[in-house]
């Protein structure tokens, strides 16, 4: 069964970013902003570059009674490059985000999140089983399999970055990269 609260969970455990200030790239409607200012004491501003989303965010957190101290919602689009000075956050996270990034801008993402991270940028990302999954059962018609981003690209490519830690999961794989 899907349980999307679990595999967030899952992400920001293997993280490790417990306490930190971090930068949520694609947050959506903001269940990871939330999740990490609620139950892992985190300083979030979530960035995404639908302001409908963060709209419902926005709705979503107060829902939560989550405090505009604890979590920022702007528009921003790591593609064009974000207006913070460099290192300005510990971590930087995405998850489940890349594949919705044209293959020729994958690159110029990550390499703008790593600017942005002072220790370390975690970014979750399907893996096959898990995109067959979504394709069946929670995003039916979509076609994950094909918007997949390769493991092996994201280690290899992002070298300059630091050394990559890459954590298989059940349906994610988990790339952390220790910023130089």
């Amino acid at each position: 069964m899907y349980d999307p609260l679990a595999l967030r969970k899952r992400f920001i455990q293997l993280a490790k970013i417990e306490g930190k200030r971090v930068l949520d790239v694609g947050t959506g409607r903001g269940y990871n902003a939330i999740l990490l200012a609620n139950e892992y004491k985190c300083k979030v501003t979530s960035i995404d570059n639908r302001e409908r989303k963060l709209v419902d965010a926005r709705a979503e957190a107060q829902r939560m009674g989550v405090t505009p101290e604890l979590v920022t919602f702007s528009q921003g689009d790591i593609l064009v490059g974000l207006n913070f000075p460099d290192h300005f956050f510990d971590v930087v996270v995405a998850l489940n985000m890349l594949h919705h990034v044209q293959v020729e801008g994958r690159e110029r993402c990550v390499m703008e999140m790593a600017r942005l991270a002072k220790e370390r940028v975690v970014i979750g990302e399907l893996n096959q089983e898990g995109a067959s999954f979504f394709d069946t059962v929670a995003h039916p018609g979509e076609n994950h399999l094909k918007l997949l981003v390769p493991r092996d690209w994201m280690r290899e490519t992002f070298v300059c970055i630091g050394k990559c830690t890459v954590i298989e999961d059940e349906r994610i794989n988990v790339y952390s990269w220790d910023v130089f």
